[in-house]
């Protein structure tokens, strides 16, 4: 074996021979290891374990470069808190150290450290040379739309609003923290019209088919890519790749007229789940698609389907964004995320999907499928204004305030918002300061303006300006009116951040804390005013879960990570999943109703 290390020098364990004892297989304090193929060059077995105990492969963590024994106390890998050793698996789950009895370990089997660079060693750069495959291959666009359609579907899809809480303030000799909300309305269209003017789709299905996908998932999963052919047209494009091990290309992108539809269907029934899990080599096959692409649909799209971690390559997040930056796709691509049951990677999933403004979608019961992809496809289908960026700018006026807050996805002032669909609204909620001040003042103020710049469906860029407007009042005999969808966007935006804390805890092991937490949280939102609201009530009930989520280190990792991880996105984002219905807008709700009469036949 190619080795830069003298095997002379080398102790070798009882049951060995030198040539199977390369020193850059055992944990050696006084020779430390480097990480392989990053500083060294050397080629490492595929996993070494010598005969004579308690020798076992050294866990390496990719992201220092440090070299730990195992045995070794947990928590040392910030990417992985609950992991010791993510490349190797003696250790069974119930037999974790005593203050984590439950944990598991080491769930990942070993492992090739010596492969290529995007799929096992995540610290070298990407060769495009070696990654990229010409699928040149795709089908001609059809196209039923008429310009004239077009023109009427797009006169007004976005209207922007400034909203303060009250109906007016008055000044007083205490600081006062009011909530103000940007609001963003997509224009109301029917369902006729959405059909009939919606755009076009090439959409890439990535699909887990490794052994734990056997059996009911597998199969659902096949029945609900059988539903989206029956919602989706000949306007539409769809190709199906697959991963265990490695990935494959089960087809190109075809149209999905009659001809192409059968054409999807065949390739479905023909799947089979065996085998293990390599999320990056599905993923590079839908790079490869689109990028490969001779014609360009309004809408691309990728929806990646999983239901367990990437057990090749421990730094899966890094390879997978270095694809993304690697391959120089020609239209935005927005990645939905499916995790099915409750021991998938849920922060690799909401990774994946956050880095492209698209959604992670829980799938904790194969019931929930249908509603999770009838949502996500009446998102494309339905959308009119992408690639949202917003500005809050402070003007001078009479009375002096601070932008204290805002509840963004940076906590920045310059920010950008998630798509708007046709009758959806989004809103990012942010807070001014008036501090203490007796001054006798009687004035409508405009501390704040908004410059929004969009992309509608037909990528033309378009801008909107807005000013907040607050009446100030020396005394306020008028009785005090609360803008109810302000506070409302108020608590749900809170209740996002209160979700986030509860998994950063959990993370870090504090589940007293975060069960504490989320049970003020729920607290607070029972008191208020607005608890009847829809919103308000859905989110009750969910921090009501997350207490329960991480109850114990078992509870949080079986499921519970995934469900606050994903309700944490649907709160901020407004998004329509399984228990955040009340976001849906009526083409998702169109598609739900299409979607449990489909599966109720079936």
């Amino acid at each position: 074996m190619n080795s830069n290390f003298s095997n002379s020098s080398t102790p070798t364990p009882q049951g060995t021979s030198p040539s199977q004892n390369p020193a850059n297989s055992l944990f050696l304090p006084s020779q430390p290891l480097l990480h392989p193929n990053v500083h060294t060059g050397v080629n490492y077995p595929p996993s070494y374990v010598p005969a004579s105990p308690p020798w076992i492969p050294p866990c390496i963590n990719p992201y220092t470069n440090n070299i730990y024994p195992v045995p070794y106390p947990y928590n040392l890998n910030p990417y992985y808190p609950a992991l010791v050793n993510p490349l190797y698996n003696p250790i069974p789950v119930g037999l974790g150290p005593p203050a984590f009895p439950g944990l598991i370990l080491n769930p990942r089997p070993p492992v090739l450290l010596n492969g290529p660079p995007s799929a096992y060693n995540p610290l070298l750069p990407l060769k495009r040379s070696r990654e990229v495959v010409n699928f040149d291959d795709d089908e001609e666009l059809e196209t039923s739309q008429t310009p004239s359609e077009e023109v009427k579907a797009e006169e007004a899809p976005l209207i922007a609003s400034l909203n303060f809480l009250f109906n007016y303030i008055e000044l007083k000799n205490a600081a006062q923290e009011v909530p103000c909300t940007l609001s963003l309305q997509g224009m109301d269209i029917s369902l006729d019209e959405i059909q009939k003017n919606r755009q076009g789709i090439d959409l890439v299905c990535v699909i887990d088919i490794s052994g734990s996908m056997v059996g009911e998932k597998i199969q659902l999963v096949k029945e609900t890519l059988e539903f989206l052919l029956t919602v989706l047209d000949r306007r539409d494009r769809m190709s199906l790749c697959v991963f265990n091990n490695s990935g494959k290309r089960l087809t190109k992108l075809v149209t999905l007229n009659d001809k192409g539809k059968s054409i999807i269907s065949k390739a479905l029934r023909r799947i089979q789940a065996v085998g293990g899990t390599n999320i990056a080599s599905g993923m590079q096959l839908a790079y490869n698609v689109l990028n490969s692409r001779r014609f360009i649909n309004h809408i691309t799209s990728i929806f990646l389907l999983t239901d367990g971690l990437d057990n090749t390559n421990p730094a899966a997040s890094i390879t997978i964004k270095g694809l993304s930056d690697s391959f120089q796709i020609k239209s935005p691509t927005i990645i939905h995320t499916f995790g099915y049951g409750r021991d998938h990677d849920a922060l690799l999933m909401q990774d994946i999907a956050k880095n492209s403004k698209g959604n992670f979608y829980f799938v904790e019961f194969p019931k929930s499928i249908p509603d999770a992809f009838a949502n996500c496809l009446g998102e494309l289908v339905s959308l009119i204004a992408n690639n949202i960026t917003v500005k809050l700018e402070t003007q001078a006026c009479a009375v002096p305030f601070t932008l204290s807050k805002v509840f963004s996805e940076n906590g920045d002032r310059d920010f950008t918002m998630p798509p708007v669909f046709a009758g959806s609204k989004k809103d990012t909620v942010f807070m001014l300061r008036f501090d203490s001040n007796e001054a006798k003042i009687n004035a409508t103020i405009r501390p704040i303006k908004a410059k929004i710049s969009y992309e509608t469906k037909n990528k033309e860029k378009r801008y909107l300006e807005c000013e907040l407007e607050v009446n100030v009042v020396t005394d306020g005999k008028d009785e005090i009116e609360i803008n109810e969808d302000v506070m409302v966007n108020f608590y749900r935006a809170k209740g996002a951040e209160i979700l986030r804390a509860i998994s950063r805890l959990a993370e870090e092991r504090r589940l007293d804390e975060a069960k504490r937490l989320a049970e003020a949280g729920a607290q607070e939102l029972k008191n208020s005013i607005v608890k009847q609201n829809p919103v308000i009530a859905a989110l009750i009930k969910d921090l009501d879960d997350a207490k329960a989520r991480v109850a114990s280190t078992q509870a949080w990792e079986m499921g519970g990570r995934a469900q606050v991880v994903s309700l944490f996105g649907n709160y901020q984002n407004q998004n329509a999943a399984s228990n955040t219905m009340v976001f849906q807008n009526c083409q998702q709700a169109a598609f739900s109703s299409q979607a449990s009469s489909y599966f109720g036949k079936r």
